[in-house]
């Protein structure tokens, strides 16, 4: 009888202590919900800055795109685009409402939601913090129109760059530390850091013009290519089952809006072959 309570207790040992290690309490606690409080505070306000420019920019929108105003744009449509939408009796302010709900206020209130959600369950919880304030900057990026919303002042700008480097810094580390909070190989501190110092290159476009395509681009992937395989390894290798459920929710969760982006567009791509010309609103789901 003893001997069975001495195994019971070795074997319960280990997954408890993984799901308490996580866990705050006391002063601790009090800080990082202070710290979490006052970065979700500053993100929203760079949020509310951009609402007086929402009526300009929808009317914007309504416009057309003409020649080279046409390959990179912020959702405007070409005049051969709304009128192919004129024949389906689609006018231009419903293809802006579409692309204003679409393309910035449904995945901002996706990804903010779930972000409170999670720290109202998890409020005491280190990594939920970390994740939920990841979250609640992305959905505040597509809040802000992805920049589009933001006042042409030197302080609001420098403010969403600001926020955009930060949210990019935070994934990196988050999926260097889920969902233990443990660099995992202990090699994972050097990409965590690495994704803290190319994060403004991101962040802020016109930094280093000579080498921001880099770092911005093609070292930005392979980046994100190791911090990918470092999951890998954590849950081939070191996980426990908990865990490994924690994350598949993740990669699921973020899998599934990748997807939905890439695949949606791609669908209507080949049932509209006009879609895809410069000036038609799907390529902005892909910026």
């Amino acid at each position: 009888m003893n001997v069975q309570r001495s195994s019971t207790y070795t074997l319960e040992r280990p997954d408890a202590r993984n799901g308490s290690e996580t866990r705050l309490s006391g002063r601790w606690l009090i800080l990082a919900r202070a710290a979490w409080l006052a970065l979700v505070v500053c993100a929203l306000m760079v949020v509310a800055a951009g609402i007086p420019q929402i009526p300009s920019f929808f009317r914007f929108l309504q416009q057309p795109c003409i020649g080279n105003a046409c390959v990179h744009n912020d959702g405007q449509a070409s005049i051969s685009t709304q009128q192919a939408f004129a024949r389906f009796g689609i006018s231009p302010p419903m293809i802006a409402l579409f692309v204003t709900a679409t393309v910035y206020f449904i995945p901002a209130l996706v990804w903010m939601l779930v972000g409170f959600i999670l720290v109202w369950r998890r409020s005491d919880d280190w990594m939920a913090l970390l994740v939920s304030l990841m979250l609640i900057f992305w959905g505040a990026s597509f809040a802000a129109g992805l920049g589009s919303f933001v006042p042409h002042t030197q302080i609001w700008q420098f403010s969403y760059s600001l926020l955009q480097t930060f949210t990019q810094a935070m994934i990196f580390l988050i999926f260097c530390l889920f969902p233990n909070g443990r660099f995992v190989p202990r090699w994972a501190v050097c990409l965590a850091i690495t994704g803290f110092l190319i994060a403004p290159f991101s962040g802020f476009q016109g930094l280093l013009p000579s080498i921001n395509w880099f770092f911005s681009g093609p070292f930005f992937f392979l980046l994100i290519a190791a911090v990918l395989g470092t999951q890998i390894y954590r849950y081939v290798y070191v996980s426990t089952h908990l865990q490994r459920q924690q994350a598949k929710w993740l990669i699921f969760g973020l899998s599934t809006v990748f997807l939905i982006d890439v695949v949606a567009v791609n669908v209507l791509d080949n049932i509209f072959p006009w879609m895809h010309a410069p000036g038609s609103f799907a390529p902005g789901f892909l910026t």
